[in-house]
């Protein structure tokens, strides 16, 4: 993670703008799960708490029997931690921030009513992106993707984690998490935009041959930045149904956000809600 760097030692970003963020999130089962009448065993978690902003995906493992246990319950507590801790995170370092967010994973996990030990039953990789103010703070174990949107391009902010083998990963629960988890923070100034996906999504959403964003996802940012989260995440349900679980048998989630300038008051903007046709079907996947 590199030096610490606190809150009040960043630069002036998204400060200039009176700006809000837009967050929006779906997951959808895939075909091999459908076929065998299984749940989705990716989750997503979203949460606006203490002037942090905050999105969550968690990608259960397959060999687990409970991974969509364990993938919930990591997502919500890890955000959490996060609205609770942002400051104290920030001013970690790698070590100590990593012990903290696994800790709370692992904590959450063992707490699950019923739970079943080992507590790699509940297995699950890990990512997300928090921002409070004019700073941000991402993680990432395991496979998946982190993306941004910076200056107005398409950014990879953390690359996919594999292990010795391409269909192997490491999570939550692996004895080697911690020193796996990789994080990263700095200045939001021209960041307008974060997407996490799980590594079934990321075969619509990432081009792994050129490791870069595909184009639909600048089209997701441009929908929350023109509607509302509500119709945006209706839409992007509609495409992973569609579209997006069709390229792969996995299970897939996605999770963004986008900053937006607040301009429309609720009547205004409840009026251009209900005056809206979006052709919001993805045609760059």
């Amino acid at each position: 993670m590199g030096n610490a760097v606190t809150i009040n030692q960043m630069s002036k970003g998204l400060g200039k703008l009176e700006t809000k963020w837009s967050m929006v999130s779906g997951t959808v089962t895939g075909r091999s799960h459908l076929k065998k009448d299984l749940p989705c065993q990716d989750k997503v978690y979203k949460l606006h708490a203490n002037g942090v902003s905050i999105i969550v995906v968690a990608d259960g493992a397959g060999s687990s029997p409970y991974s969509d246990q364990g993938a919930a319950i990591v997502s919500e507590a890890v955000a959490w931690m996060l609205s609770d801790c942002f400051d104290d995170l920030l001013d970690a370092g790698q070590e100590q921030a990593s012990e903290r967010i696994i800790q709370t994973a692992l904590q959450a996990i063992e707490e699950l009513p019923g739970f079943e030990q080992p507590a790699g039953n509940y297995a699950s990789t890990l990512l997300f992106a928090a921002v409070k103010g004019e700073a941000y703070f991402a993680g990432h174990l395991g496979d998946g993707v982190i993306g941004l949107e910076q200056a107005g391009e398409r950014e990879i902010l953390s690359y996919p984690d594999n292990g010795e083998y391409v269909n192997t990963t490491y999570f939550t629960t692996s004895k080697d998490a911690k020193a796996r988890l990789r994080l990263y923070y700095g200045h939001s100034e021209d960041i307008s935009g974060f997407i996490l996906m799980s590594d079934g999504a990321a075969e619509s959403l990432y081009n792994r041959k050129e490791q870069q964003l595909a184009v639909a996802v600048s089209r997701i940012w441009d929908w929350m930045r023109e509607h509302s989260a509500d119709v945006v995440e209706k839409a992007l349900l509609s495409n992973l149904e569609t579209l997006i679980r069709e390229q792969t048998t996995d299970d897939c989630a996605v999770a963004l956000m986008c900053a937006v300038q607040d301009k429309l008051g609720a009547e205004e903007a409840l009026e251009r809600e209900a005056q809206e046709e979006t052709g919001t079907r993805l045609n760059d996947v």
